[in-house]
């Protein structure tokens, strides 16, 4: 638990910093269970793991899911751990700094990158409208 604690935090410290990210994505089946992984790497190439989590099934929504999840997860440690009064999302900045997308030709990650620009332009766009 120490050591996803301390990884969650450094990823989080890194990813918020760092622009130019590109987000890696897979899913995979092992044993009849369907897993998902979301990588980072920033310009220099250095991968940052955001998580790995077992999903219900391969569907592209339920991958979005899964790393809105994953990205909950490591607001929750970032606040538990190092700033219980943080007043910016870390999520919000991770995703703010991921330029690009890498995954398959499979058509769930075709759609699944399509939900991820709908809900990046979603999620911007109301934070635009609050410092208006």
């Amino acid at each position: 638990m120490r050591r996803l604690a301390i990884s969650q935090v450094q990823t989080a410290e890194i990813c918020t910093a760092a622009a130019n990210q590109t987000l890696y994505t897979d899913e995979t089946r092992k044993f009849g269970e369907t897993f998902s992984s979301f990588i980072t790497t920033d310009e220099n190439k250095t991968p940052f793991l955001l998580g790995l989590k077992q999903m219900s099934n391969k569907a592209a929504q339920t991958q979005l899911d899964t790393l809105k999840s994953i990205l909950n997860d490591i607001e929750t440690r970032i606040k538990c751990l190092v700033d219980q009064n943080l007043q910016t999302s870390t999520s919000f900045n991770i995703l703010k700094n991921i330029k690009y997308t890498m995954s398959d030709r499979a058509a769930t990650e075709i759609v699944f990158n399509q939900l991820l620009k709908d809900y990046r332009e979603k999620l911007f766009e109301g934070t635009c409208r609050k410092v208006r």
